[in-house]
């Protein structure tokens, strides 16, 4: 009865007092949930800055031997074009990966779809990957990242880049559009130059640099009336490449036989060669010279520690 009595003499009073302390209850929780979306709002503007940041790449520009990338365009430009090949690649978003190879790569290496799944692909890919990449050098025009591959960390849970494998990925433009040389593949120039002795025509019709080697490709036309050997398979120093500091890079035999330097008489053979010759930023291919073809391999073959009857062919590139 009292707690009735009071409140029928206090009501007023009750109820204004319930009312405040709603509306107090109310500007709290608005208070609240308006710095709670402030605080996203930060986060969210932060994380798009961060977005921002890393998609200028001009950490990733900055050459790791020589050269660089002046052009912010270009540093966004490539950057995009890496991030886009190595997340494909990652996702298993095979199609989309091949298309951004250079027409030239898929002719030398992965002339399928299915032979890029299988040489590159499996044996890079497989599992969760991450990658990280940097430009490794930038000069006259020729953009080469090194680009490094291991194992996600939040999939496996090992905190560690230690173990990588590794890529040199080249950036060239073709049909006004940038497209990518991987597995090392730095540049491939065709050429079409000729020079002949003796009856023997050598025409170089391409060269091929990569990171640790170059190839270079030739059609020879023998017009005489006897089989030539373009070098005693012993000596591989008789095929080489010379740069323009004047140093020499000889060929490396081991994939070839001597019945692959035989070329019969009165008949055009295509030959491709390899050289020891890591790719230089400092120093460019200017000539291959075959300091020893030999004119009559029947003859050599009947004693070769005499034979002399040789020719020498030098062809400028």
């Amino acid at each position: 009865m009292n707690i009735i009595r009071y409140y029928n003499r206090n009501r007023k009073v009750i109820w204004i007092g319930i009312f405040i302390i709603l509306f107090v209850l109310f500007i709290i929780n608005l208070l609240n949930t308006y710095y709670e979306n402030e605080k996203v709002g930060d986060n969210s503007s932060s994380t798009s800055q961060q977005l921002n940041q890393t998609r200028n790449y001009q950490n990733e520009s900055q050459a790791m031997v020589s050269g660089g990338i002046s052009s912010e365009k270009k540093q966004e430009k490539f950057g995009d074009l890496l991030e886009q090949f190595l997340s494909s690649c990652v996702n298993g978003q095979i199609e989309e990966a091949y298309d951004l190879l250079s027409s030239e790569c898929r002719q030398k290496l992965y002339p399928t779809i299915d032979d890029f799944r299988v040489h590159y692909i499996s044996s890079i890919f497989d599992g969760d990957k991450d990658y990280e990449f940097q430009l490794w050098s930038g000069v006259d025009q020729t953009y080469i990242y090194l680009v490094k591959i291991f194992n996600d960390m939040l999939s496996t849970g090992i905190a560690s880049q230690q173990n990588y494998i590794q890529d040199y990925i080249s950036v060239v433009e073709e049909d006004n559009q940038y497209r990518l040389n991987v597995s090392s593949l730095v540049k491939s120039e065709t050429y079409k130059k000729t020079e002949e002795k003796d009856s023997i025509a050598i025409e170089l019709t391409g060269y091929d640099e990569y990171m640790d080697y170059s190839i270079a490709h030739f059609s020879i036309t023998n017009n005489t009336n006897q089989d030539i050997l373009m070098s005693d398979i012993s000596n591989d120093d008789n095929i080489y490449v010379e740069d323009d500091q004047g140093i020499e890079f000889h060929s490396t035999f081991l994939e070839l036989t001597e019945e692959d330097l035989i070329v019969e008489k009165n008949s055009t053979k295509e030959m491709d060669i390899e050289f020891i010759r890591s790719y230089s930023t400092q120093a460019q291919a200017r000539r291959i010279g075959f300091a020893k073809i030999i004119k009559d391999y029947n003859v050599f073959k009947e004693n070769e520690e005499e034979y002399e009857d040789t020719v020498e062919i030098k062809i400028n590139l």
